[in-house]
């Protein structure tokens, strides 16, 4: 996605971030019914009967938005989990929505330019899932540990992208990126790993339903606090876009 970006808008445009707007329909619609086709094989009338009997037993009871507060006030594991999903996706993404500002506004650098961090992020990511997935599938290890194992990682990477804010180091910026994707690689795998095995069976959709949840709320709040801090530190004047964005990053 960020190469096609950067051929047809290397410069920003109304026109043609419209054209990207349009794209993204049919590329988002046709690997998604692909992805679903044959996931699941066809069931006789008895064993969809029997599946859906097993599921309403074990599925807690209540409208759709009593079950999953329930779940979270009377289950303290899922709670843990719930805010350890939030928090982990808040501190993740916090930097997604004024990373490609900050390379602009700290180093001077191009629409072309700023496109790759996420190049860069995103192949570290790819990466250390496709790694990180075959080592566990032959040796398994405790995926809790391997999801903080990658927010420590993603947290060193944070670190080297706010010295280079404060040092103005424009070449530590895609180490720390890289080094960022591999940690956030690392964390899903983790994460994903841990919310399917505290998916009570039957009742798998209301715990992923749950943990969606989560993720949203650490999404959402990433951005309004990014922007928040944003307008207060650097927007306002009080700080320097280098120490603004590094006090940020931190």
């Amino acid at each position: 996605s960020a190469s096609v970006m950067k051929r047809i808008m290397p410069v920003y445009e109304p026109a043609a971030m419209q054209q990207l707007y349009n794209l993204t329909l049919p590329i988002v619609i046709i690997p998604t019914l692909l992805a679903v086709l044959f996931n699941e094989r066809r069931l006789s009338k008895s064993e969809a009967k029997a599946a859906s009997e097993e599921a309403y037993a074990s599925t807690p009871t209540g409208n759709v938005l009593t079950v999953p507060l329930n779940l979270l006030r009377n289950h303290g594991t899922t709670r843990n989990f719930f805010g350890f999903i939030m928090l982990s996706t808040l501190g993740v993404f916090l930097q997604d929505s004024i990373l490609e500002v900050f390379g602009a506004e700290a180093f001077g650098m191009t629409v072309a330019e700023t496109t790759s961090f996420q190049q860069i992020w995103g192949g570290g990511v790819l990466l250390s899932m496709m790694i990180v997935g075959t080592i566990t599938a032959i040796r398994p290890f405790s995926k809790q540990r391997v999801a903080q194992l990658g927010n420590v990682a993603t947290a060193i990477g944070l670190i080297f992208l706010a010295g280079s804010a404060i040092l103005h180091q424009q070449s530590w910026l895609n180490p720390a990126l890289l080094v960022m994707g591999l940690g956030t690689g690392v964390y899903t795998v983790g994460a994903l790993s841990t919310m399917m095995e505290l998916s009570a069976k039957g009742a798998t959709a209301t715990y992923m339903g749950l943990w969606g949840m989560a993720q949203a709320f650490g999404n959402g709040l990433a951005s309004i606090l990014a922007g928040a801090l944003y307008t207060l530190l650097i927007g306002s004047g009080f700080l320097s876009a280098g120490v603004g964005y590094g006090a940020i990053f931190t």
